[in-house]
């Protein structure tokens, strides 16, 4: 079903996923989509539902994390990804790396039950999502400096994630925040100052390029 797609990104997933099984991506892909669309049909998850916007601007946008930082897709990393939605990209990373250990922050609990559901039916074992907004769950002793990586995707500013996730990062842990470059420029100041009140260290990605409709994907990434 997504061969034709994934063909149009192969060079974009592969550089993104490195070492990934193509034909094994496709099936779980397509066994994602399907369970997502079900539950999206009750739930709401997204309006992105054809499978073309499903493929590109859900799996490979969410991969392209691996872009940044490779060591995302073959390391058994304990992550939290904020404000988690419809699961992404929790549901992606989990596919692609089943040594992750995902636990997705979302405070809407029709959301949590869905991508619970989602990931339970897809065997993404590794993956499970609490319902906290990040503040609260800094505050929680199982979550509190638990993570070595915070992901966190069209959730807020940087500013609000520097001050509701920090506390959850372990030290030396990693902040990648998928953003767009005209959000970079937007929030670049508040990043610095935020940074610099929270000893953190800030980076900017180099610019990806998604495709020509979507646009171009650039990451914050803050380390603590």
């Amino acid at each position: 079903m997504f061969k034709e797609l994934f063909e149009s990104f192969a060079d974009l997933v592969d550089r993104s996923c490195p070492s990934l099984d193509h034909e094994a991506f496709l099936l779980k892909t397509e066994q994602l989509y399907f369970k997502h669309k079900a539950v999206n049909d009750i739930h709401n998850l997204t309006r992105i539902t054809s499978p073309a916007d499903f493929f590109e601007k859900h799996i490979v946008d969410s991969l392209m994390i691996g872009l940044v930082f490779p060591e995302i897709m073959n390391s058994p990393f304990h992550i939290a990804d904020i404000g988690c939605g419809g699961g992404f990209p929790c549901l992606p990373l989990a596919m692609v790396n089943p040594s992750l250990k995902i636990r997705g922050i979302e405070s809407l609990g029709k959301k949590v039950t869905a991508v619970n559901e989602i990931a339970m039916h897809c065997g993404f074992e590794n993956l499970e999502v609490s319902k906290f907004r990040a503040r609260e769950a800094s505050r929680e002793k199982q979550f509190n400096r638990q993570f070595d990586i915070i992901t966190a995707r069209a959730v807020a500013t940087v500013d609000t994630l520097i001050k509701e996730c920090r506390q959850l990062l372990k030290p030396g842990g990693k902040m990648l925040f998928y953003k767009t470059p005209e959000a970079i420029k937007k929030e670049h100041a508040l990043a610095e100052r935020d940074c610099k009140k929270h000893k953190l260290t800030l980076e900017l990605s180099e610019i990806f390029t998604l495709s020509e409709e979507s646009g171009d994907r650039q990451f914050f990434i803050i380390q603590s």
